[in-house]
């Protein structure tokens, strides 16, 4: 077949080709060993007599670490697969290299090879599936041992395993949906899918901006969506907010100046041309308050809310959170209901019961500037 014509690029980041269009059908730049079908991409830096760099060709077969294609004299020669990037039909299932965003839980990592040499607990070129990410933004993965391990100061990747969704993903579109769906394009904001076989999946519309076409069912070829990220399915599946709730502050693109983290109460729900997708929130003492966009919240848990208001009550005494006085009344985990009779530098207490405990292990019952058995001069 020789080098292939009319192979259109439909798609490139950094200068790079990540996605190109064949006969009618797109390919997507995938990693890993090639597969009979596949196009490659001969390397620029890479050329010989009977192959064009810069040029595709069709994959007819693969062994070992080569793959056999058609020259430019319809040879059908083995040459190395170092030397050309692959192409997959979409549809089929490959791992894309991400990015544009951080990684997520289900993304998947391949360390680099310089990093892996001698370590017997991981392998090269492999693909290690993120468990979660913890509090500092890293990824941990389950190791060849099915032990977690951490990637802080390790050197790796991150790719999204494309065309390969399991009954009960949540999914959002592509950009490219918009080109083949009239329904389940961009418009569409979150899906589940409910079957999946070949390179079709059918989905479950989850919210869409035409609200009559949620719950109805779909079918479409999965490479055109992607896995939705945690905050994606947080959004369009947590329960409708009224006045009254609380929410948690993510971001800062409204016209607010809460801190990210803290807890508001939704004061108003506001829609139309000025505030359309916002909420007017205050904060729990009612001193503040504040316009803050819906990408900017998630709704606060029952624990959280317990939290932020405790630690609002402290604040009016002038208190920081696990901050003890002389005269408090506390709750220690293993002594009971105790008074505090004198505060140590570090994290120690002493209770009137001559017992020593940790800041860490007590909970304040009622604080001594609140006990109206004590006169104001032991306050």
């Amino acid at each position: 077949m020789a080098k292939l014509t009319g192979v259109k690029t439909l798609d490139m980041v950094n200068g790079e080709i990540t996605k190109v269009a064949y006969n009618g059908i797109e390919y997507v730049k995938v990693d890993g060993p090639a597969q009979a079908g596949d196009l490659a991409l001969r390397h620029q830096s890479v050329n010989n007599l009977d192959i064009t760099a810069g040029c595709f060709y069709e994959v007819a077969k693969t062994y070992e670490d080569k793959v056999l294609i058609s020259d430019d004299v319809d040879d059908l020669a083995a040459h190395k697969q170092s030397v050309f990037s692959f192409f997959r039909k979409q549809g089929a299932v490959g791992y894309v290299k991400v990015t544009d965003r951080q990684p997520h839980e289900g993304d998947y990592i391949k360390f680099n090879d310089d990093f892996v040499a001698g370590l017997s607990w991981l392998t090269t070129g492999k693909y290690y599936r993120i468990i979660e990410i913890d509090e500092y933004g890293y990824p941990q993965i389950l190791d060849d041992e099915e032990d977690t391990f951490d990637t802080y100061y390790t050197d790796y990747d991150v790719y999204e395993r494309v065309g390969a969704f399991e009954v009960g993903d949540y999914i959002v579109p592509l950009p490219e949906a918009d080109h083949h769906y009239k329904i389940t394009n961009t418009d569409m904001k979150l899906a589940k899918v409910v079957k999946g076989y070949d390179r079709r999946i059918n989905l479950e519309i989850i919210a869409h901006n035409d609200e009559s076409r949620i719950g109805n069912v779909h079918g479409a070829y999965s490479v055109h969506f992607r896995k939705a990220t945690p905050e994606e399915v947080e959004k369009y599946t947590a329960p409708k907010l009224k006045v009254g709730d609380y929410v948690r502050i993510t971001g800062s693109m409204g016209e607010h100046d809460f801190k990210i983290g803290e807890v508001v109460r939704v004061r108003a729900i506001l829609e139309g041309l000025t505030h359309k997708d916002q909420i007017m929130g205050e904060n729990l003492d009612g001193g503040k308050y504040g316009y803050v966009y819906i990408n900017d919240f998630v709704k606060a848990s029952s624990e959280e809310v317990a939290e932020a208001k405790r630690a609002a009550k402290l604040a009016k005494l002038g208190r920081k959170p696990n901050e003890f006085k002389p005269g408090d009344i506390i709750i220690d985990e293993d002594f009971g209901l105790c008074e505090v009779a004198e505060v140590e530098a570090d994290h120690g207490l002493t209770t009137t019961c001559g017992r020593w405990t940790s800041k860490h292990y007590c909970t304040l019952v009622s604080p001594v500037e609140q006990r109206f058995d004590r006169d104001s001069d032991a306050k």
